[in-house]
């Protein structure tokens, strides 16, 4: 079940050869996006899709709220600064 899900989601990362270098990518969104559905199925055996909503244009809820915990540290520090 695990490998599966890897390697579905692999095999939509492949499907950026289409671009064929014409358009540019934000690497660092795709590889948290992927790294997401790895973890949300190697831990919870769910397929989350968070490399499909990417490619398709739609924001994944959980990605947001990665890409986002950070910032929220540092406006929650300098609040009880």
């Amino acid at each position: 079940m695990i490998l599966y899900g890897i390697t579905d989601t692999f095999f939509r990362l492949q499907g950026l050869d289409a671009f064929g270098g014409n358009v540019s990518l934000d690497c660092l969104t795709m590889f948290r996006h992927l790294m997401v559905d790895v973890i949300v199925n190697s831990l919870h055996g769910i397929r989350l899709g968070a490399v499909r909503k990417w490619a398709s244009g739609v924001d994944d809820i959980l990605s947001t709220a990665i890409h986002d915990f950070p910032m929220l540290g540092v406006i929650v520090s300098l609040a009880h600064v």
